[in-house]
């Protein structure tokens, strides 16, 4: 695998559909949270190809429904956001997965 730039995104992850099925994501708010946080987890086991480095360094919430996941590796974080989203029945789904290079 070609070296990653600083300004390029990843070429690992791109174009892929989520590895993780839908899953059911109920209230209250921090069931939710877990349930969305969990999904994100394994769908990146599944797809991240990178596994040495300083592993997981922050999981953090860009809003109710995204979550960016922050990977140590040498000289650089990877990057992984994950856009989730929710049906009335509770039924949750990964729509979107974008990676990136800080």
């Amino acid at each position: 695998m070609a070296a990653l730039s600083c300004f390029a995104a990843p070429a690992w992850g791109r174009g892929a559909a989520p590895a993780t099925p839908p899953r059911m994501c109920h209230e209250p708010a921090l069931a939710r949270t877990q349930c969305l946080i969990q999904a994100a987890l394994e769908d990146l086991a599944a797809t991240y190809p990178n596994t040495g480095g300083g592993g997981i360094v922050e999981i953090k919430a860009l809003s109710t429904l995204v979550y960016r996941i922050s990977i140590a590796q040498e000289e650089r974080v990877d990057l992984v956001t994950y856009e989730f989203e929710i049906e009335p029945d509770g039924r949750t789904r990964i729509v979107k997965r974008t990676e990136g290079v800080k």
